[in-house]
């Protein structure tokens, strides 16, 4: 049985969760995941969600290919800017192999704001699980 949560009115799957219970990594389209915490142990940006009871969250934006980031995507990045929101880079590139999307490589995007997942959704093209 599928475990689902409800994240800014995205209906998400929750794909893992830690041992502890501390963050459950949620699927909300099949090209964006959270990972969402109740205890912020790690010191993430503060940013609640009152409908999935995290405290703060990092987001993980899945591609297809390297080349995806800069020719389909690369307006995400400017997006990201304008939100003041941090990727982390590994290598040089702001992207890596995948460890939470079922893409072959993905982005880790720190510092947005819970209220900017559904924007993200829209301008990344994924399909949105939005409740109506």
């Amino acid at each position: 049985m599928t475990q689902e949560i409800i994240f800014q009115g995205i209906n998400g799957e929750v794909i893992d969760s830690s041992e502890h219970g501390n963050y459950l990594v949620v699927r909300l389209t099949p090209v964006i995941i959270i990972c969402g915490t109740f205890t912020n142990i790690w010191d993430w940006l503060d940013s609640p969600d009152i409908s999935s009871g995290f405290i703060s969250f990092i987001t993980y934006l899945g591609l297809e290919s390297e080349q995806e980031l800069y020719l389909s995507k690369k307006n995400i990045i400017s997006w990201l800017n304008s939100k003041e929101a941090r990727l982390d880079f590994f290598k040089g590139n702001p992207y890596r192999k995948s460890k939470r999307s079922t893409t072959p490589f993905e982005m880790k995007i720190r510092e947005l704001d819970a209220t900017d997942i559904p924007d993200l959704i829209n301008i990344a093209g994924g399909t949105s699980y939005v409740l109506s």
